[in-house]
């Protein structure tokens, strides 16, 4: 498979930036071939934290100096969120059909073997992405839901091109429309969604997950991860303190029987108000704790 690419986004998590690129030769024969885009935004006006991203800047620079990357992308200006992470798919989708797209609060683990080589033959039909992290689910076997997750995922040119997040934005859904998207997505979509049209939240992921729902479209999940989540770590922007129920696998991706996966209504339990309820507690307590050790 030489028509995929790999994509990194960066901000401002520096060492973490530098241990998911080491985590890339677990791809092994794959990145002999898949290029490597780092994109890094600039950093906001009046920040505090702003010179993480300028470490960020400076170390992926490094990285491409030793060739750890195959391209970078430095914005100059912050574009936040959404224009970023959807402008920087839309530029490596340019020359190549399939992108794996990894943020830098990720680590990849040794069993992802031959991930590009299976994913590329699963994201066909209704299944527009895979997805190589998954929380509790509720499953024992591999399963397709309407819940996109965007902790480490593959999708192809064909089901993002005509993906348009302002399009989205104007979209409005019926009563109807709402109460499948509860039952199959969650609850907390819809809050985030109403956010989103309303220019409260800066997401990609929000309308991504409406327009593949609007499409009957679904991601195709393991029923275990083949990534570390660092993203309730120091340095995140909505998820500090915020950890979600997960196990690593201990089976080779490409020895991973994906026939056959059925939809799994159950996954969103992970989203209900209860576990919402209890991952905001720790989230706070977390952070609390952070604060206390801090000074």
């Amino acid at each position: 498979m030489n028509n995929a690419a790999i994509l990194i986004i960066g901000y401002k998590r520096p060492e973490h930036l530098k241990n998911l690129v080491v985590s890339l030769r677990y791809l092994k024969s794959d990145i002999s071939y898949a290029p490597i885009f780092l994109s890094i935004d600039g950093p906001r006006l009046f920040d505090k934290t702003a010179f993480l991203n300028h470490e960020t800047q400076k170390i992926a620079k490094k990285l491409l100096k030793e060739k750890k990357i195959s391209h970078l992308i430095l914005r100059s200006k912050n574009n936040g969120t959404l224009l970023n992470i959807t402008k920087s798919i839309d530029e490596v989708l340019k020359n190549y059909d399939y992108v794996l797209v990894l943020e830098d609060d990720l680590q990849l683990t040794k069993y992802i073997r031959g991930f590009f080589e299976k994913a590329n033959k699963l994201i066909t039909g209704k299944i527009s992405a895979v997805s190589i992290y998954t929380n509790r689910p509720y499953s024992n076997v591999p399963f397709i839901s309407k819940r996109f997750n965007s902790q480490g995922w593959m999708t192809s040119k064909d089901y993002w091109t005509n993906f348009n997040p302002e399009e989205i934005r104007n979209t409005i859904l019926t009563k109807e429309q709402r109460k499948k998207i509860n039952k199959e997505i969650g609850a907390d979509l819809l809050e985030d969604f109403d956010h989103f049209q309303s220019g409260k939240l800066d997401t990609w992921a929000v309308p991504w997950n409406i327009y593949n729902f609007l499409n009957n479209k679904f991601m195709l999940y393991p029923t275990k991860s083949y990534v570390k989540n660092f993203s309730h770590e120091v340095g995140a922007e909505r998820t500090f303190g915020v950890k979600f129920d997960y196990e690593l696998s201990s089976t080779y991706f490409d020895e991973v029987d994906f026939n056959n996966a059925n939809e799994n209504l159950r996954y969103i339990k992970n989203f209900s108000f209860f576990n919402r309820f209890k991952r905001k507690i720790k989230s706070t307590a977390y952070q609390i704790f952070f604060k206390i050790i801090k000074h």
